[in-house]
């Protein structure tokens, strides 16, 4: 689509005066009752007087919305409009009396009469508005399919965000395995099965139920980040002990620390007897989830894993989510959200 208006295309402003030039030619003959005229010589002088106008009046009005942006500026839409108008109709009175002075006085020898004059006047003026109307349509139109165009965008983006949240929330690979775990339980240890669906039945009621939540106290989430940790002890993955020490009050976007512990664990490489020890805690502005990094070769722990988390929590905070080396230690960084300062700083917005 091209980005230009109707009145600025080439074609318009080439063929356009033509056609106009032509139609205010045969209604001047028409209202002078000489329509022998056109029969006799068609292309005459009139006509080219009459087109070469159209194309003065064309030119100068396209001159004149160039000022339309500035003008809007200064005053309000409706006023804008009226005053390139009244820009127009007097430049076109201007120009016509000028050129039709000119060509009488030098062509014809003799000034027009005032009925001869009003005529032009009416048509060409006539013209000009109609340029500025048909300008003036183009240009809202256009802003209102890029705004529709945007909305429509908008929307995409935003069921594409649903979609994912869903997928994630969903977690097919953690079923299927958890299913798994289930049936080789069942044979061996009944016991053992039914804590794996009691702890499953939780973590998918947690994040199926808070999915369309946008904020959540991170005690809730502790609570199925738990349930989660037990449910993985028993699926093929390097086993996890969990401690949390939460000072502070902070709400966090649901399934945050169900998401990074998880790609902690599968991105860690698993030693005999040893649990991976994972620690929870609070500072006066971030949760710190540490832990002792060994990562794959095939799969490490990154920021690029926390992407969509991290242009979750850039709408509510100054930052997003961090990743800081220490050591042999790993510390993901997680900005605390406290309701009031959010609530704050959305009335500022």
């Amino acid at each position: 689509m091209s980005r230009r208006l109707l009145v600025d295309q080439i074609v318009f402003r080439i063929a356009g005066p033509i056609i106009t030039g032509l139609v205010i030619y045969l209604l001047i003959l028409l209202l002078y009752n000489n329509i022998a005229q056109i029969l006799d010589s068609f292309i005459s002088e009139e006509l080219l007087i009459c087109i070469g106008l159209s194309y003065l009046i064309t030119e100068t009005t396209r001159f004149i919305l160039k000022f339309y942006p500035r003008i809007k500026s200064l005053s309000s839409p409706l006023w804008s409009i009226i005053i390139l108008i009244s820009i127009s109709i007097a430049l076109t009175v201007l120009i016509i009396i000028i050129c039709l002075f000119i060509y009488y006085n030098y062509t014809l020898g003799y000034d027009p009469n005032i009925s001869e004059i009003q005529i032009f006047l009416i048509l060409y003026i006539t013209l000009a508005v109609a340029l500025i109307s048909l300008h003036m349509s183009s240009h809202y139109l256009k802003q209102a399919y890029k705004v529709q165009l945007k909305n429509e965008l908008k929307l995409k983006n935003q069921s594409k965000e649903d979609f994912t949240r869903f997928t994630r929330g969903i977690n097919s690979e953690l079923l299927f395995e958890s299913l798994e775990a289930i049936i080789t339980k069942y044979q061996f240890n009944k016991d053992k099965a039914d804590q794996i669906i009691d702890d499953l039945s939780l973590v998918y009621r947690y994040t199926l139920t808070k999915n369309h939540v946008e904020l959540i106290d991170i005690k809730e989430e502790i609570e199925a980040l738990v349930s989660f940790v037990n449910l993985v002890d028993h699926l093929p993955y390097r086993t996890a002990n969990l401690k949390c020490d939460i000072q502070h009050a902070s709400f966090v976007v649901p399934g945050t620390l169900l998401f990074i512990v998880e790609h902690i664990i599968k991105s860690t490489i698993a030693r005999n007897g040893d649990s991976l020890q994972i620690n929870i805690y609070t500072s006066e502005e971030k949760i710190n989830v540490r832990y002792e990094h060994h990562d794959k070769l095939t799969e490490s722990f990154n920021l690029e894993k926390l992407q969509e988390l991290n242009h979750s929590y850039r709408i509510y905070a100054d930052t997003g989510i961090t990743i800081k080396e220490l050591g042999d230690d790993r510390i993901v960084q997680i900005p605390i959200l406290i309701m009031k300062n959010l609530t704050d700083e959305h009335s500022d917005h």
